[in-house]
């Protein structure tokens, strides 16, 4: 609908997720930042809009650019969750660690990859510099929206194109 939007907009990584509040930031929805004390690292926690509240959770960013950093550094730690999960990787690349045997898997799916609900904390490792975006969406809520079974994607790293239609993994390919 024409004039819906108005014409100053935040800077998005798509159409889905503009402001549409005059003079709203992605810096308003900030929930916490985290930077590093010896390197220029920089991880985030950001709310939804208040329009997709009820099916996303919340946003994650994670950067390692420009920072030299050693093995435990670049470890990636996230709690057991009930959400799924579509994960962007800018840059970088990532491997996820078994916590029982410490086998480390990379052939994971990339550049962007679906998690669903995980019933245990997950690490996570990144062999060099890094850039990622996780968009956390309620289970219930994407199941509504994909008709998705959502408990066949427990503790399951997946291509999207494997378990989302078209118009889901061209919105995943846009976001890129």
């Amino acid at each position: 609908m024409a004039g819906t939007v108005p014409e100053e907009t935040c800077g998005v990584l798509n159409n889905s997720d503009i402001d549409t509040l005059p003079g709203m930031r992605w810096t308003d929805r900030l929930i916490k930042e985290q930077h590093g004390r010896d390197a220029p690292t920089v991880a985030a926690l950001l709310a939804p809009h208040s329009a997709l509240a009820t099916c996303v959770r919340a946003y994650v960013t994670r950067s390692t650019m420009g920072a030299t950093l050693g093995a435990v550094d670049r470890l990636n730690h996230f709690p057991a969750t009930p959400t799924c999960a579509i994960t962007w990787f800018i840059r970088g690349d990532y491997a996820h660690i078994d916590q029982g045997s410490g086998l480390i898997t990379s052939n994971l799916p990339r550049p962007v990859m679906f998690t669903g609900p995980h019933t245990q904390p997950t690490v996570s490792t990144n062999p060099g510099e890094m850039e990622a975006f996780i968009v956390l969406m309620l289970p219930d809520a994407l199941h509504a929206l994909t008709g998705l079974d959502i408990a066949a994607q427990v503790d399951r790293y997946r291509d999207p194109a494997d378990v989302l239609d078209a118009d889901w993994v061209s919105m995943t390919n846009a976001v890129l």
